[in-house]
This record gives structure tokens, sequence and C-alpha cells, in this order.
């Protein structure tokens, strides 16, 4: 009776944990996958972001110091006006490329704010002057050198691998869970008798 009541506890256990990972972890993924794709569909021109926030993934080593080839960079949506001058931005360069770079010098004319950008790495302002509307948000956060896993990763043959393995250990678990799960039954009706 009392190997019963540990087995009974023991599924509880496992069943609060399963619904604890399902309701913080995989439906939060899941609307956010799906809100990623609708803005993708509705909005091909627009880098998606989810509340204000937006990541990406640094390939070129030319931006600034503080941010290096490989990290994963989050910014947040921010309105021009609230832009200063050493702020890390991340904007659309003249050939539509997301690049980060610094602020030096604010101006402020009829059609608008325009930012004077500086490459850490030249010690002089790069000349790029960037308009308002092409800013794409204030650098708030950095992940070193994870931006190129999950660069690589996004290639649809690794995806596929990925999610085999996935799925593959959860096979495994389901199997092993049910294993000890009839061992244990099977042990509860033994000492009862």
């Amino acid at each position: 009776m009392e190997n019963e009541k540990k087995i009974a506890e023991r599924i509880k256990q496992t069943t609060l944990l399963e619904d604890i990972i399902f309701y913080v972890i995989i439906i939060p993924l899941i609307l956010i996958s799906i809100t990623i794709i609708w803005q993708r569909l509705t909005e091909p021109d627009k880098i998606p972001d989810i509340l204000g926030y937006k990541m990406f993934v640094v390939l070129d080593g030319d931006m600034d110091q503080a941010i290096e080839y490989g990290d994963l960079i989050f910014t947040h949506n921010i309105a021009p006006e609230n832009l200063e001058k050493s702020n890390l931005i991340a904007f659309r360069n003249n050939t539509n490329k997301v690049t980060m770079h610094r602020i030096i010098k604010i101006t402020e004319d009829d059609i608008g704010r325009q930012f004077e950008m500086q490459n850490s790495v030249n010690e002089v302002g790069d000349t790029k002057y960037v308009k308002e509307n092409q800013v794409e948000g204030l650098i708030i956060h950095r992940i070193p050198n994870i931006g190129i896993i999950l660069y690589k990763i996004q290639k649809p043959y690794i995806i596929l691998i990925l999610i085999g393995i996935v799925l593959l250990i959860g096979i495994v678990a389901y199997y092993i869970a049910g294993r000890l799960d009839k061992r244990d039954m099977k042990k509860a009706t033994e000492n009862s008798y």
C-alpha cells in the first residue's frame, strides 16, 4: 500500500513537471514562432520583433568594439528622438544590410534627425549618416558567440536533424518511463501479497 502511494506521488510529480514545461516553455515558444512567421508573411521587408525586441547575429567583424563576430545582439525599438550621442544602435545601411555602430553626432533638419555613426575599429567617423527611418533599435544586450551557432542551425537539414534527435530522446524517455512504471507497479503488487 505504501509503495502504491509512492508510485502515485511520483507520477503526480512527473505530471506536474510536464505541465510546467508545457505551459512555461513550449506554449510561449509556439506563440513566439507563430508571431514571427506572421510578421514575416505580412511585412516581409521588416525584421520581426517580439514586444519591440529584435535579435541579430553579427556576421561581420567591422562593427563596434563592444560587438564581435558571432555575437547574438538584442535590440529594443526606440523613438529616434530618444537616441543620444554614444548610443550603440542597429540600423539599415544604404544596401539594406543591418549594421551596428555608435552614434557620434546628431543633427536635425526639416526632414528629421540624422545620426553620424562611428565604427570603433576606425578612430574617425565613418561619415555614415543614418536617417531616423533606418534605425532598427537600440542595442541593449549581447551574448558572445551564440549567434554563429544559431546562424548555422537555421539551415533546413540541420533543423531536421535536431528535430529527429529531440524526437528520438523523447521516445527513449517515454519508453524508459513506461518500463520504470511497470517495474514499480509489479513491485507494489508483489509487496501487497
